[in-house]
């Protein structure tokens, strides 16, 4: 449950972190990506979720907050998150 999640979170994220009115308006309340931060607040503590991918959603969070200050371009720190996040997303459990 947790990895469709992480994985399905991850693909929105990649499809508007590059979006202008993103890093105008990042997850501000009543802007278009303020939902998406909202459902991953929520899974933050979803005692359906292993300890593991309870993590990774507060890493993928902190991505969504990295990718406005830089824009939408990676850093170092979203890219040692991803790697980390698509760890999750692919073990066996």
């Amino acid at each position: 449950m947790g990895q469709s999640f992480l994985k399905t979170k991850l693909s929105e994220l990649d499809e508007f972190k590059s979006d202008p009115n993103f890093w105008r308006f990042g997850f501000g309340q009543g802007g278009p990506y303020h939902k998406w931060l909202v459902s991953v607040n929520e899974k933050r503590d979803a005692h359906d979720f292993t300890i593991e991918e309870r993590i990774e959603v507060a890493e993928l969070q902190q991505m969504g907050l990295d990718y406005i200050r830089s824009r939408g371009r990676e850093t170092e720190y979203t890219k040692a998150a991803r790697g980390q996040i698509l760890e999750v997303i692919e073990s066996d459990k």
